[in-house]
């Protein structure tokens, strides 16, 4: 077990090694979701790493009291951990600052983009809530045509929402509320339910629910 979490943590180091020579050689011509991609990546598989340094080294405490050991090559792999960790977090913060005014610029282009997507989705939100098909008075055939079109503009919204959704995490922007996306689809779908109910009822019970009372048979 502890050779897999060493190859493991080399591995996590080598990575990271080669996305940093790879971003410094390539320059501006990443794409900013590729770029931030690889920062919010690292930054998932720090915590990773930082989780395992500590059972590691008790583990391999623990081997040494029963004079086991871990092979020659693992062994020289984890005492450069400490060295290589600290180099590599010296070269992403030499990369983040000569990246920062690309960073910033971007930062601004994808806040108003996510600013214009949050004006659509509430105006979006906004007009479901109003919508005629969540009104007892509407027959259940016209509220089921309401309802596949509110259906069709939010799926729209959705599939907009996926990259901008993405960059708003990666740049830890706040700026839209997308789970307005998974209300909307759970409230067209309980709507669409009903209306599936209301017209088997009314296929079912039309006919005696449109005759006089009076004519009834009791």
């Amino acid at each position: 077990a502890a050779e897999t979490t060493i190859e493991k943590l080399k591995n996590y180091l080598d990575w990271t090694e080669d996305g940093i020579i790879e971003l410094k050689a390539s320059g501006s011509q990443f794409s900013f979701m590729k770029l931030m991609n690889f920062f919010h990546d690292v930054s998932l598989r720090q915590e990773e790493t930082d989780g395992k340094l500590g059972p590691l080294k008790r583990t391999l405490t623990l081997l040494r009291e029963f004079e086991l050991h871990v092979p020659q090559a693992e062994q020289r792999a984890y005492e450069a951990f400490p060295e290589r960790m600290q180099v590599m977090r010296k070269k992403l913060e030499d990369l983040k600052r000569g990246l920062a005014p690309r960073i910033s610029k971007e930062a601004e282009r994808i806040k108003e983009q996510l600013l214009q997507f949050d004006n659509k989705l509430r105006h979006a939100f906004d007009e479901l809530l109003a919508c005629d098909a969540f009104l007892s008075s509407t027959s259940p055939e016209t509220a089921r045509v309401l309802i596949e079109q509110q259906t069709e503009a939010f799926t729209t919204l959705e599939k907009q929402s996926r990259d901008l959704s993405q960059l708003q995490q990666l740049t830890s922007l706040s700026v839209v509320d997308f789970n307005l996306l998974s209300t909307a689809k759970e409230t067209l779908a309980q709507a669409d339910e009903v209306m599936s109910l209301r017209l088997h009822f009314n296929e079912e019970l039309g006919e005696l629910l449109s005759t006089k009372w009076g004519e009834v048979d009791l």
